[in-house]
């Protein structure tokens, strides 16, 4: 048995901002991401995301451009897609309001679209395969609306890889300042580890919560800096696949981005 080397970035792009930016992909590139799982990948079509994605050396996997999601491999890894990509639509628009906005295309309709979890199985050069997810819970606040939104991915999570093969999800998952009861339960019912993070990937500063964060840093006395979040998460599975490293990255967005590196037995 052989075990091949493979490196997952999860990040969300700030609105497509990073994919935008002549240098904002530059950081998986040197770092060797063999896949790239983003989230708000928004305001573009299939031809325009292809160029920005094969002047940073990837190319384009699947994208849902209805949930912003999108999933990229770098060109000189030579890895495949082994079966049809496709998603799957896990909680609907949230109320009247989303459904007006959909109808009328309002500028912030995006928001309130439906949410989606989308999946890539992947062929690596010495025939092994493993599958990717993706996907951007709603923010933490509508918890009964997140919460349905997580028992519906985990009974997508539990359709894929079924016989104990690899599969990595890697999310925004609005959770604050890190996975809560829901996400706990979603990780027990599909088995999956969470890569470990030391580091926050959301900063407070300079984000739009700042005034929020500095008023509760007056009443409790404690750092602003203590209202950084892991609002990103990378989990796994799979009974050929071993995390043997995992790094947190500055990246051009309002997020940063985990890059999980693991080792896949074929």
């Amino acid at each position: 048995m052989k075990a091949e080397q493979i490196a997952i970035a999860t990040a969300n792009t700030q609105y497509g901002r990073l994919l935008r930016e002549k240098t904002g992909l530059q950081p998986f590139d040197e770092a060797g991401v063999d896949v790239l799982l983003l989230q708000e990948v928004i305001g573009f079509g299939s031809t325009t995301l292809e160029d920005y994605l094969t002047i940073a050396n990837y190319s384009l996997v699947y994208a849902d451009y209805d949930s912003g999601l999108a999933i990229a491999t770098r060109q000189n890894t030579e890895f495949s897609l082994y079966a049809e990509a496709g998603k799957t639509e896990v909680i609907e628009p949230i109320g009247m309001l989303g459904r007006v906005a959909i109808r009328h295309e309002l500028p912030f309709a995006q928001r309130l679209r439906s949410r989606a979890v989308i999946f890539a199985q992947l062929r690596t050069p010495n025939d092994g395969y493993f599958e990717v997810g993706t996907t951007h819970p709603i923010v933490f606040t509508r918890f009964l609306a997140r919460k349905r939104q997580l028992q519906s991915l985990a009974r997508e999570a539990n359709l894929r890889a079924t016989r104990g093969e690899a599969f990595i999800l890697g999310a925004d998952m609005n959770h604050y300042p890190s996975p809560r009861k829901a996400d706990e339960k979603m990780m027990t019912e599909t088995r999956m580890q969470r890569v470990p993070l030391h580091e926050p990937t959301w900063r407070i500063r300079g984000s739009k919560h700042e005034w929020i964060a500095r008023i509760g840093s007056a009443v409790t006395g404690r750092s602003l800096d203590s209202f950084d979040a892991q609002l990103d998460s990378m989990l796994y599975r799979g009974s050929n696949l071993a995390l043997i490293g995992t790094e947190v990255i500055d990246i051009q967005s309002d997020h940063r981005s985990i890059i999980g590196r693991f080792a896949l037995s074929t």
